[in-house]
């Protein structure tokens, strides 16, 4: 019943397009048997990246307290240094004064040798200090026996 030669039997654009729609619809047989495990993969990548941004959240949390702690113990350390440094300043001050009052007395020793003095006076030695003054050496106490 049927002719055998159809002028489209030798169409050889037509067989090339034939064999491409053969082609494609077997790809979409594959791809339609690929869906349920692309749509599988596509959930656990979802559940995945969800853990992965959870994780960093955290992560960021942490690092924004770090952060604060130390910015905390930077301000509250460099208040401190400017103490320390204000005292360090005080005291050097402090320093130079006595250094110049030691010199001042050096160079003047002289007048103050010759100033007279009470008893119980301490005197100060530019070499060797204050003198110390010693208390009862005219009597001991008696040796109960």
């Amino acid at each position: 019943m049927r002719k055998s030669e159809y002028p489209w039997d030798f169409d050889g654009d037509l067989h090339k397009e034939s064999a491409k729609h053969k082609q494609l619809l077997d790809a979409i047989d594959t791809l339609k048997e690929q869906i349920p495990l692309l749509r599988e993969k596509i959930r656990n990548a979802k559940a995945e990246l969800l853990r992965t941004v959870k994780r960093f959240e955290r992560l960021k949390t942490d690092l924004i307290s770090t952060l604060r702690s130390k910015e905390w113990r930077l301000d509250s350390e460099s208040k401190l240094f400017v103490r320390v440094n204000d005292q360090k300043t005080y005291l050097q001050n402090e320093l130079l004064i006595c250094q110049n009052n030691i010199m001042r007395l050096q160079r003047n020793g002289s007048y103050w040798k010759n100033i007279p003095r009470k008893n119980d006076e301490r005197v100060m030695d530019p070499k060797r200090g204050p003198v110390k003054k010693i208390f009862c050496v005219e009597r001991l106490p008696p040796i109960a026996t």
